[in-house]
């Protein structure tokens, strides 16, 4: 994915002046220039010390990383890895998993790339130490500002989720089907077998929850890494949020999202667009929404916490992924291999 600025659909570009904070190690990169699109500097490409070994021998192949042929849900693929995109109070980390590598952007444009591992699958953000998972490679690694990259970890084969619960870092592995929790210094604490296909994992203060796409329903699990719960839900369940209330979780192939009580209850299913590969909680101005990424439709939609839409934007071709960056919701595209920012104000007709 050759991403050169973020995409922002206004107000019209400007002139602009990049400082941008890097790092493992860290670098102070500046570059100013007319237009976002006239602007022009060298990128920094940071790669971690300790290069990923080989898979062991018994390692899966990797999964493969081709968009699903729009248009025909009922055809889903859930191994196909789609790219991801994370944010912090700085930086959008955009997981360039048909590259290999992790593309680094400030506010205003490309910064550098990041190795951390074959077909980078999941991100997650330990106070300032940044956790990337890498399916091919079944591993983890931990950038730590300041500081040289630390591991990288054996994990489960192909990892597609990461969730920190404040204390441990929480990886789904799908070529196990297992979770395990680790410390932050990387130690394997816990594993546990659950029998399915997990694509994302959710904190919730208490518990963790995992989506199992291919038995469509919902795990939930104490700290102690315990099965407490199963929910039932929609076909393909492939991504969640938390509300501070309840869990959502998008059903890929009924084109819906459920809201699920922290109690195991399905409270409500609302239908939205077609293939909603993500979905996402953002809190704003006092305002409380539930966005979605429509792959089939190319749209955001925008959510009340009571189901009700509030705001459905277009966005670039095949929507994939969502991240909170300051004021904007972030859109990785997969199929022109894109980024668009959309304001979180954004309500229909304003």
């Amino acid at each position: 994915m050759q991403i050169n600025q973020l995409r922002q659909r206004k107000p019209a570009a400007r002139r602009w002046c990049l400082l941008a904070f890097v790092v493992a190690p860290a670098i102070l990169i500046a570059a100013c220039g007319g237009s976002d699109d006239e602007a022009t500097f060298t990128p920094v490409v940071l790669t971690p010390t300790a290069e990923p070994t080989a898979p062991p021998a018994s390692t899966a192949p990797p999964a493969s990383t081709a968009p699903p042929a729009r248009g025909t849900s009922e055809n889903f693929d859930p191994t196909v890895i789609l790219p991801g995109v994370g944010a912090d109070s700085t930086s959008v980390w955009i997981l360039n998993v048909n590259e290999d590598k992790v593309d680094l952007l400030s506010a205003t444009g490309f910064v550098g790339s990041i190795h951390a591992g074959r077909q980078p699958s999941a991100i997650v953000f330990e106070g300032e130490n940044v956790w990337i998972a890498s399916a091919a490679d079944a591993i983890v690694s931990i950038l730590v500002p300041n500081e040289n990259p630390r591991g990288p970890f054996r994990v489960g084969l192909q990892p597609r989720a990461l969730e920190f619960d404040g204390q441990n870092i929480w990886v789904a592995s799908a070529g196990e089907q297992t979770i395990s929790k680790l410390s932050t210094d990387g130690e394997e604490l816990a594993t546990t077998f659950i029998g399915g296909f997990p694509t994302a994992l959710q904190f919730d203060g208490e518990h963790i929850w995992v989506a199992d796409i291919i038995n469509d329903r919902l795990l939930k699990f104490n700290l102690d890494a315990e099965r407490v719960g199963v929910v039932n839900t929609g076909r393909s369940p492939r991504a969640l949020a938390f509300d501070g209330t309840n869990i959502w979780v998008s059903n890929v192939l009924d084109g819906t999202v459920s809201k699920i009580s922290v109690d195991g209850n399905v409270v409500a299913t609302y239908p939205v667009g077609g293939r909603p590969v993500d979905i996402l909680y953002a809190e704003y101005e006092g305002g409380r929404h539930i966005w979605v990424a429509n792959m089939d439709d190319d749209t955001v939609m925008k959510l009340s916490l009571d189901g009700q839409r509030v705001a459905v934007v277009p966005v670039d071709e095949g929507p994939v992924s969502l991240a909170l960056f300051g004021s904007d919701l972030i859109v990785v595209s997969s199929v022109i291999q894109s980024l668009n920012r959309v304001p979180l104000a954004t309500r229909d007709g304003g």
